[in-house]
């Protein structure tokens, strides 16, 4: 039975995401390793009494989608936001209109994963505004419509982490499992500041793949066998492997042409600094990379960041996954 909430006010957020390892190859099969952080991204959502759609985002400003005639108004950007909760709506059989905010502070394409932080939390704050508890898989399907429509061919794996939170092995169409990683990791996200689209340089690896003969498809099958180690070493928490292979997988990414001369920086300096390694995260081209550094010298690390002019902080790993409430 559907209960709507008209009137209330109905909350979710969902964490935002680091690739600790495989990008890019997970689109051909092969296992990545996620990680959840904060800052995470929010949403509220409520029913009214129309039959307009209406989102709106500080970032992007707001837009309209009348469900009756069809029209559109406002910023383009934010059309995919309105497809996953129009796809909420007609999910659960509901005539009503729907308004919805999105909150946080998380750069745009930055590599942190805030599209899917943001259809999932709005998707999430629309279910249940509806008075639906979505499945897992519902809600997973609600915000990949988003996802689709910002990235083409995503993996899907921003969607799988900012719903369930924690550290994870994901692979593409596959079955993916939790890793237990015993302790925090100590990140430091330092954002480039060049944004970038994750659907050119999903396209530009692709492009390199496919001219770049058996060298590349060596390389590709280098980064699968990276994650695979990646993987023991957090079981293991040996992080001095942890951060060689982050830096090993940042190298393999650069061959494909997906890094930039400012994520190259960033990686040098970051070891220079002490960390234990770094790498790009997310599709490259410009946003964001991540370092791993010990407790005692990640203060030193985001200084020299700042030093160099690229903002940065620490990253808080999230256990938890998206979760909703009444406002």
């Amino acid at each position: 039975m559907v209960t709507e909430m008209r009137g209330g006010i109905c909350s979710a957020e969902a964490p935002t995401k680091i690739i600790l390892s495989g990008e890019h190859s997970v689109v051909y099969g092969y296992p990545a390793i996620v990680l959840a952080v904060e800052p995470k991204v929010r949403a509220e959502a409520r029913l009214t009494d129309d039959t307009v759609i209406r989102i709106s985002s500080g970032h992007l400003g707001l837009a309209e989608y009348n469900l009756g005639s069809g029209d559109f108004k406002g910023e383009r950007r934010l059309l995919p936001a309105l497809e996953v909760a129009r796809h909420v709506l007609e999910t659960c059989g509901c005539r009503s209109g729907l308004t919805a905010e999105t909150f946080g502070e998380v750069p745009v394409a930055a590599g942190m994963g805030s599209s899917a932080s943001a259809f999932v939390s709005t998707a999430l704050a629309a279910f249940r505004a509806v008075g639906i508890e979505p499945s897992k898989a519902q809600l997973v399907d609600a915000a990949m419509v988003g996802e689709k429509l910002v990235h083409g061919r995503p993996s899907g794996v921003d969607v799988e982490i900012a719903v369930s939170g924690g550290a994870m092995r994901y692979i593409k169409g596959g079955e993916s499992r939790r890793i237990e990683t015993g302790a925090d990791l100590p990140l430091v996200v330092v954002n480039t500041g060049l944004e970038r689209n994750t659907g050119d340089m999903v396209e530009k690896f692709r492009s390199g793949l496919e001219s770049g003969g058996e060298e590349k498809r060596r390389l590709l099958e280098a980064m699968g066998s990276i994650t695979g180690k990646m993987e023991a070493a957090l079981g293991g928490m040996d992080l001095d492997l942890v951060g060689r292979l982050m830096t090993a997988n940042h190298c393999v990414l650069s061959c494909f042409g997906v890094s930039v001369p400012p994520l190259d920086r960033i990686v040098a300096e970051s070891i220079m600094a002490g960390a234990l390694g770094a790498k790009l995260t997310g599709a490259g081209g410009g946003g964001s990379a991540i370092a791993l550094a010990r407790p005692d010298l990640v203060s030193k690390v985001v200084h020299r960041m700042d030093q160099i002019g690229f903002k940065s902080f620490p990253a808080k790993f999230s256990r938890d996954g998206a979760r909703g409430w009444m406002s």
